[in-house]
């Protein structure tokens, strides 16, 4: 939490440290954050491929994005990103996006719901997307 400069007697929230601000619990903050843990020994790695996706709430919260859109649109252009030809390979065809491209759609049309957001006066909340491919 941190003073706001306008002097009036509110404070402001700094979600960035936000995550072990334990002392933020008297004014709402969950100072830990919501995680999930998984054996990855029980998954079929053979037949598979996995990969994790940590966001801010920015991006899901609030109706902007579903969870499942943003891991199905990533699992697309990983999947896309295998079997597509060499950089500098000539093709006609349209690609599907690159990794890198695809959490960059995903951050743009999530940036454009909080825009289009009436009420909350040009308010957006930060947007974040880390996403890694695992090799089991």
């Amino acid at each position: 939490l941190i003073p706001m400069s306008n002097g009036i007697d509110v404070f402001g929230l700094a979600m960035s440290r936000s995550l072990g601000d334990h002392d933020g619990a008297a004014y709402g903050l969950i100072a830990e954050p919501t995680t999930d843990v998984f054996d990855l020994k029980t998954f079929d790695a053979k037949n598979r491929e996995y990969m994790v996706v940590a966001v801010t709430d920015g991006l899901v919260d609030h109706g902007r994005l579903s969870p499942n859109d943003v891991a199905q649109s990533m699992a697309k252009a990983f999947m896309a990103s295998a079997t597509q030809p060499a950089m500098g390979a000539q093709t006609n065809l349209r690609r599907p996006p690159l990794p890198i491209e695809a959490a960059e759609q995903l951050i743009l049309k999530a940036s454009q719901l909080w825009s289009a957001d009436p009420m909350l006066f040009g308010y957006r909340d930060d947007i974040s997307i880390a996403v890694q491919k695992l090799n089991l």
